[in-house]
Order: C-alpha cells, then sequence, then structure tokens
C-alpha cells in the first residue's frame, strides 16, 4: 500500500513544521539558560525557603526557560549534589509543573495572532548580527530571538499544513462524533499520553493540539482530553532521567508522577466544569461571545493551567503527607548512603556544565573526607 501523495506531502509538511517549532524552542531554552548562568542555582539555594516561595521559584524559572522538564532534571542534579532537601526540590518540582503552563499562553495568545507574525522576520534579521559578535551573551541573546522567531513560525507552518487538509479531515472524522462521551474522554486521553511519548516534548505536542483545534480538525472536548493526556504522558521522561540517579532524586521523579496522576484523575473527575470554566476565560480574553477558532486555543490554555493548579492546591497543604506518600513509594533503604559509591553524580542526563561540575565537586569533597578518615 503506497501512500497518495498529497497525504505524503501533507505528512512532511506537519513533521518539518514541528521540527522548526523544536528547533526553536531548544534554541530558544538553551539561550536563556545560558543567559541566566548560575541565577538559576542561586534562586532554588539562596535565600529563605518554605513551599511558596519554592513553588513561586520553580513556577518563576520554568517560565523563564520555558521547559519543565529541563527544570525538574535540575531540580534532580541539585537533590544528587546535596544542594537542596528533597521536601525543597518536591515544592520546586510543583511550581516548575505549574510555570510550564506559560508557553501554552504565550503559544495559544500570539501564535494564531495574524498581526503578531509580520514581526517574527524583523526579530530574526536582529538576531543575525548578535550571533557573530564577540560575547558569549551576545550569541545567547540572538539565538534566544532567533529561536523564538523560528517556534512561531513553526506554529504558523503547521497552521498552513494542516488547513484544508482533506484527507486528515476525513480520518479525524472517523473518530469523533457529535456526542462527547466518557469513552471519548477515556479513549483521548490515552492518545494523549501516547502522543506525549511519539513526541517527547510537551510543548510541541500542546501546539500540535492547538492547531488542531484550532484548524476545526477536532471539537474542544476532544481536544482538552488529548492536552490531558499528554501533560500526564510527559512524566514518562523524568522518570527515565531519574532511573539511574540516587534514591532521593527517583523521589522527585515519583512525585513528579503522582502530581500529575492526581492533576489527571481531577481533571477527569471535573473534566465539564473545568472545561466551562476554560471556556469563560477564552471568551473574556478574546472580547467575544462565540467560542471561535482564535479563542479555541486560549480555551485549551485556561484547562492546561487547572490542570496543574488543581493538584497544586491539594498538595501544597498536605506536603508531609505527599512526602509520606512517595517514600511508601521509594522506601529509604539502609544502603543507599553507602561511603564506596558515587552519592552525587550518577544521572546519566547532562544537565548542564555548571550542574555536573558542582556534582563532581561534592563527590571529590566526598571522597575527602573518606581519605581523611583512614
Amino acid at each position: 500500500m503506497t501512500l497518495r501523495p498529497d497525504i505524503l506531502g501533507n505528512l512532511l509538511s506537519v513533521m518539518g513544521s514541528l521540527a522548526l517549532f523544536l528547533l526553536g524552542m531548544k534554541l530558544m531554552s538553551e539561550a536563556l539558560q545560558r543567559i541566566m548562568g548560575s541565577r538559576l542555582r542561586q534562586l532554588f539555594t539562596s535565600g529563605p525557603t518554605n513551599r511558596i516561595n519554592d513553588v513561586a521559584s520553580g513556577a518563576l524559572v520554568t517560565g523563564l526557560t520555558q521547559s519543565s522538564s529541563a527544570v525538574i532534571l535540575l531540580i534532580i542534579s541539585f537533590i544528587s549534589a546535596g544542594l537542596i532537601p528533597i521536601m525543597q526540590g518536591l515544592s520546586v518540582m510543583i511550581g516548575a509543573n505549574i510555570g510550564t503552563t506559560i508557553t501554552g499562553w504565550i503559544i495559544a495568545l500570539l501564535g494564531f495572532n495574524s498581526h503578531f507574525l509580520v514581526y517574527l522576520l524583523p526579530l530574526m534579521g536582529i538576531s543575525l548580527p548578535l550571533l557573530f559578535i564577540p560575547g558569549r551573551h551576545y550569541r545567547a541573546y540572538g539565538e534566544f530571538l532567533m529561536g523564538f522567531s523560528m517556534l512561531f513560525l513553526g506554529v504558523y507552518f503547521l497552521t498552513w499544513s494542516l488547513s484544508a487538509n482533506a484527507p486528515l479531515n476525513e480520518w479525524v472524522n472517523q473518530y469523533t462524533h457529535d456526542i462527547f462521551t466518557w469513552k471519548q474522554l477515556l479513549l483521548y486521553t490515552f492518545a494523549g499520553i501516547l502522543l506525549s511519548i511519539v513526541i517527547p516534548s510537551s510543548n510541541a505536542t500542546l501546539a500540535l493540539i492547538f492547531v488542531l483545534c484550532f484548524a476545526g480538525y477536532l471539537p474542544l472536548e476532544y481536544a482538552a482530553s488529548l492536552v490531558a493526556g499528554q501533560n500526564f504522558g510527559t512524566t514518562i521522561w523524568v522518570i527515565l532521567a531519574a532511573y539511574h540517579a540516587n534514591a532521593a532524586s527517583r523521589r522527585i521523579a515519583a512525585g513528579h508522577w503522582w502530581f500529575n496522576l492526581i492533576g489527571l484523575v481531577l481533571s477527569l473527575i471535573l473534566f465539564y466544569p473545568l472545561l466551562w470554566v476554560s471556556i469563560e476565560v477564552a471568551l473574556f480574553i478574546s472580547q467575544t461571545t462565540v467560542l471561535n477558532p482564535t479563542a479555541a486555543p486560549i480555551a485549551l490554555a485556561a484547562f492546561h493551567t487547572f490542570f496543574n493548579l488543581l493538584p497544586a492546591l491539594v498538595i501544597i497543604p498536605a506536603m508531609p503527607a505527599f512526602k509520606w506518600l512517595i517514600y511508601q513509594f521509594i522506601p529509604y533503604r539502609s544502603g543507599e548512603n553507602k561511603a564506596l559509591q558515587l552519592r552525587y553524580f550518577k544521572s546519566r542526563f547532562i544537565v548542564s556544565n555548571e550542574v555536573n561540575l558542582i556534582q563532581a565537586a561534592e563527590e571529590i569533597h566526598l571522597f575527602g573526607k573518606h581519605v581523611e578518615l583512614m
């Protein structure tokens, strides 16, 4: 069986648009991390620590770096290096989940605004000379502007690739119905989980769902189900990252999984009330009385925000109980702090050079203590 040329061309266009989006997100996120530098560590390790401050710092750093996965991997590395305790790491993790919704709002508010798109090419033109000016920060600022522009160009080309796509519309219509039931809710939630595993970027998956809803391929209920599923499905990558880390880091990954599982259960139970509130928020922001295609992504961004706010409101007041739950999941073992093994530097995932240097310094310091006792 061979693919029709038009279907193959549309498929390649969608893949190319997602690739452009992912490249822009990667450039922007890495540039922001380089611009912030050691201030990332200072946000977590300096100043008074309490649940609210730690949640706020996690949300702030995630909003600035535009990558919740990178921030959670950073938390895992900091805990592995002994820089922050697990209770603080759990609070920052909750903040990172809240902060990741900022990207959805940026895409929903700007990605489908035709007036904003005319500024993207001039922004890329401004970024070009910055890439060649000597100085690390100039290049980082240039890469940020370039990545920012490429991100929204990816959204634009994705919208263009999916518009007036008759074969795709026929295929989607086979799996969407006029009456949305609990069966469709669970089916599309599971599809969202699979989608987040196939596309290892929550932001790219979110952008694809937004565009499908904007282009009219998915009704809002189906798209919201996909959003709920993809938000939970992203936990698999954090679990893989922490698999070879120490026990404390695995507990953070487990906390991330439990947080999103609680959010998934609550969002499914309260699906229709949350969707109604999300629609009202979208109508208020877009200043319309009917949910038009431009307002639909805003409603999905609001639903995505509520998905992450609900478990935060449940867990933050009961943080000791949440910690107890995680320790039941990954109990403390007497041999997990043995002297003759790497304690801080165990994850196979490279987060940043600075974090790796911190971990190596902590291992050398620990080894020095062992030598001193000999």
